[in-house]
């Protein structure tokens, strides 16, 4: 599996990563508990069988699992797709954090590896 899918023809390039996510609902008392499948810089994709209506502002919480931490990276957004399985988050702002994305995919692919994809890899990012 390549690190980053090129073939999507979107405006920010996705890292596919597997991350916990909870989506708080504005000014209500429901929020959703799933999996990330993708991240950008814009936003996410939130696996889970329930969702929120198009047009919902929520507070979103990912939370990246280490061998022996927990980082959680907390950010406004509103729900812009659902579908079967999921539904699509923008975010209110760029995420910053976004860089630390790939450090977490590369750590979970290389077991052990040297991270030599650093020099690299993140230097080929499309940041357009």
């Amino acid at each position: 599996m390549a690190l980053f899918d090129m073939s999507e023809k979107r405006d920010r390039t996705r890292i596919p990563v597997d991350a916990k996510v909870i989506l708080h609902a504005e000014n209500k008392a429901f929020f959703l508990d799933g999996t990330t499948r993708d991240v950008s810089m814009k936003g996410l994709f939130a696996r889970s069988d329930f969702g929120f209506p198009v047009g919902t502002k929520c507070q979103i919480e990912i939370v990246l699992t280490g061998r022996s931490s927990e980082l959680t990276i907390k950010l406004g957004g509103t729900i812009v797709r659902r579908e079967k399985g999921g539904c699509g988050v923008l975010f209110e702002d760029d995420l910053e954090w976004w860089p630390v994305f790939a450090m977490h995919l590369a750590s979970h692919e290389s077991h052990g590896r040297d991270w030599k994809f650093l020099e690299t890899g993140l230097s080929e990012l499309d940041d357009d």
